[in-house]
């Protein structure tokens, strides 16, 4: 009899203690998604040294995307200089390890070519994955390298709230 009282207390102790844990992870999950304001930023620096292929390219870059989880939409800005030659493509590519090709999901570069390169578009629920899992990058491509000149893997932007949370507890 003393067993199965001991049994019944110690599943009551493990329902309770997830319990607790449901909560308390539901809690932390809904202030990191206030902290995001709805939004997702993302990043990525692009650069000759992140190609798969050898290129002599002094271009640079900068990438800038939004994700709006309640439209679900993406937002970019792609800024470049110092290409060989004149840009054929950019695009987001995925799902791709660093230094490893993925193919084309989205291509960044329909309103035009030249620098800044600005636009939004609605996105696939299994592309926004590969973007939260840093799974894409983006890749210029240009007439000298028509395989891409230069590229930079895309990663999440932490919020500044929580940024600030973490130096202070450093």
């Amino acid at each position: 009899m003393r067993g199965i009282k001991f049994v019944r207390a110690l599943g009551g102790c493990l329902a309770a203690a997830a319990v607790f844990m449901a909560v308390a992870a539901s809690a932390a999950t809904e202030t990191i998604d206030d902290m995001w304001g709805g939004r997702r930023t993302f990043a990525a620096a692009l650069s000759a040294d992140q190609q798969t292929t050898l290129t002599d390219s002094n271009g640079t870059g900068t990438v800038k995307i939004e994700f709006d989880i309640a439209s679900k939409t993406i937002t970019w800005d792609v800024t470049y200089q110092g290409l060989t030659s004149r840009p054929t493509a950019v695009r987001l590519h995925g799902p791709a390890q660093p230094y490893t090709n993925g193919g084309p999901i989205i291509d960044l570069g329909v309103g035009g070519l030249g620098s800044p390169i600005q636009g939004s578009v609605a996105i696939a629920a299994g592309h926004v994955q590969y973007l939260l899992l840093g799974w894409t990058y983006v890749s210029i491509a240009t007439e000298r390298y028509p395989g891409g000149e230069i590229r930079g893997k895309v990663d999440v932007v932490p919020p500044p709230e929580l940024t600030r949370q973490r130096s202070n507890t450093q």
